[in-house]
């Protein structure tokens, strides 16, 4: 077995090259994200913790870990209790250090699963807000936030194409930009 704990162990992922594996857990009594590797050299590391997010907002829940391609950082969904929504993606290095959110914390749109570009710059994810789903994508480290499309595609879970140049997911076409 890769994980034996009496915990909650959820949202395996692996990076890119295989070399390790994060996923949430609850172990200290709140959800963290850890991580270790395959061969087991790296024991399991917290990663996320109260502590790197924001320490004035108790976290309710973490999920959907997402590797960089480049392995260097990982982003996931979070919700704070302060207000208990929206979910937010933030992003952190897998080496630890302070995590940030995606977008400004004025930005209150619900966000759903984060998905890396292939060259680690860009996010994309979906949005909820006024009852419409949008998706949309965002470069790391910026307030630059492009909308991809508004016609409806909620809960997506959006994909990108080994060469970066468009965007899909499993129910609706690719976006093409």
């Amino acid at each position: 077995s890769i994980l034996e704990s009496s915990r909650n162990e959820t949202d395996p992922v692996w990076s890119l090259d295989g070399g390790l594996l994060a996923h949430v857990t609850n172990r200290s009594g709140q959800d963290e994200i850890w991580v270790r590797d395959r061969d087991g050299r790296l024991e399991d590391q917290p990663v996320v913790t109260q502590r790197n997010v924001d320490e004035d907002d108790p976290t309710v829940m973490l999920n959907a870990p997402s590797f960089s391609p480049d392995g260097q950082r990982i982003a996931f969904v979070r919700t704070g209790r302060n207000p208990v929504w929206p979910l937010r993606v933030w992003y952190s290095t897998v080496a630890g250090g302070k995590a940030s959110p995606l977008l400004p914390i004025t930005h209150v749109e619900l966000q759903g699963a984060p998905a890396w570009s292939p060259d680690s710059q860009w996010i994309a994810l979906a949005e909820w807000q006024d009852s419409k789903w949008r998706l949309v994508k965002v470069r790391v480290g910026t307030d630059e936030r492009l909308e991809l499309r508004a016609d409806g595609v909620p809960n997506a879970t959006p994909k990108w194409s080994p060469a970066g140049d468009w965007i899909g997911d499993l129910r609706n076409p690719p976006i093409v930009y």
